[in-house]
Order: C-alpha cells, then structure tokens, then sequence
C-alpha cells in the first residue's frame, strides 16, 4: 500500500490532519491552562493521547470504534497506575 492511500484512508477515519492538529492544539493548550501539576508522567501522556483521540473524533469519523477504545485504553492504563500506586501491602498475620 502506497503512503497516499494510507493518508487517504486515515483522513477517512482521523479528519483532515490541518483540523486535528489545530483542535488538538487549541484542547491541549487549554488543559495545559487549567490543570495542576500533580500528574504522574504516565497521567500527564495519557491526557495528552485522550485529548488527541477527542480532537480526531472531532474532526474525523466519530463512529470509528477504534477512537473510543484508545481513549479507554488510555484510561485503563491511568488506572492501573493507581491501583498499583495506592495498593497497600498486606499483612499475612
């Protein structure tokens, strides 16, 4: 497969790449606005990858399941981070 069908299919499904990296842009820039500085790295990627899957939901084809999924993977990730981090350990007693 040639890299123009490949760019033409993910506009099909992604938008057209000006749009996302404009909305992309405009929803980072504005979480980077408002958000504390208490995100892990881990936090922080996973936000930057969720807002990334929104803005291709926005401008491309918000039917495309696989959006969604990445956005829970994303999530799931950040969750199991917690899980682990705020585990306590357990007696055995």
């Amino acid at each position: 497969m040639k890299i123009s069908d490949i760019l033409e299919q993910r506009k099909q499904t992604h938008g057209e790449f000006e749009k996302v990296a404009r909305l992309d842009t405009e929803l980072f820039s504005t979480f980077n606005t408002y958000h504390n500085s208490n995100l892990s790295d881990e936090q922080y990627c996973a936000m930057k990858m969720i807002l990334h899957k929104i803005a291709r939901i926005g401008c491309g084809n918000a039917q495309f399941i696989d959006h969604w999924r990445d956005i829970v993977g994303y999530a799931t990730l950040v969750i199991n981070e917690l899980e682990e981090r705020n585990a306590t350990p357990t007696s055995n007693l």
